[in-house]
């Protein structure tokens, strides 16, 4: 179900910054909950880049990046 949400949320079409930073962010989280990583960090990538100061994009691109590299059998702290 959480496949259909990131297609539709991936039309709508946006007009502004913090909307768009929102969306983003949302976007990467339903992939991140999905497991699928490499989608989930364009996403957030894509959320700095609308709004380099948008520090949960920063936060959630960093939980992305740690489950990246257990996904790959390296530990984290």
């Amino acid at each position: 179900m959480i496949s259909a949400s990131i297609l539709f949320l991936s039309y709508i079409p946006v007009r502004f910054e913090k909307e768009t930073t929102i969306l983003y962010t949302n976007i990467g989280l339903a992939y991140l909950r999905e497991g699928k990583l490499d989608e989930a960090i364009r996403s957030f990538q894509d959320a700095i880049r609308v709004n380099p100061l948008y520090l949960s994009a920063y936060f959630e691109l960093g939980r992305a990046y740690a489950e990246k590299g257990r996904a790959h059998g390296h530990r984290t702290p």
